[in-house]
């Protein structure tokens, strides 16, 4: 184990947890493993490694994007930029595109800061459980998520007013016929 990943702040709750070592006892203030089962202290250092880790994957990733204008359209790696062929799960993002005066499409980034755009893209991937890849369509390259079922992406597509979503399975999209504004979040064509 690294070191960076031992750097940990122990509870010293003493009440409802029946792993918790008393401040009396040797390494009093700690939590002890529940029997038959990893370190409770190992399990966190691993989420905070993993959150830590994604969020450096995602700094700079209006930056990262752009790299993937005029590429085919598709999905590709975060990590490697190779176009991949998901055949399980839904692909959805939060992205929306900045509406001119008119409700037109005007910019693809417009309406986020480099900052904002990477927190709410880390934001999304913890809170919906999902893995983040790029998607390309219209040229435009934006962030995009693969979660697990089809009623978490459509309540997802719902929630950030997004014209579709995308069934890896059968390869094929989900339009959101009834809730979706194209003026607040246009799509080149429109």
């Amino acid at each position: 184990m690294s070191d960076d990943k031992q750097k940990i702040t122990v509870s010293d709750n003493e009440k409802g947890n029946p792993y918790h070592k008393g401040k009396g006892t040797p390494d009093g203030g700690q939590f002890a493993s529940a029997p038959g089962t990893d370190s409770k202290r190992k399990i966190d250092v691993d989420r905070i490694f993993v959150k830590n880790e994604l969020k450096n994957k995602l700094t700079g990733l209006q930056r990262t994007l752009e790299r993937y204008r005029g590429k085919p359209e598709g999905t590709y790696d975060l990590l490697t930029g190779e176009m991949v062929n998901l055949t399980d799960g839904y692909m959805v993002t939060f992205h929306q595109n900045e509406a001119d005066e008119h409700g037109h499409y005007k910019s693809h980034f417009g309406r986020y800061t480099e900052d904002e755009y990477d927190q709410l893209a880390y934001d999304f991937a913890i809170s919906n459980d999902a893995e983040v890849f790029i998607g390309v369509f219209d040229d435009d390259p934006e962030v995009s998520f693969k979660v697990k079922s089809y009623d978490q992406a459509y309540m997802l597509m719902m929630k950030h007013n997004q014209k579709s979503f995308w069934n890896n399975e059968e390869s094929r999209s989900v339009t959101n016929e009834k809730f979706y504004d194209k003026a607040k979040n246009p799509m080149r064509g429109d």
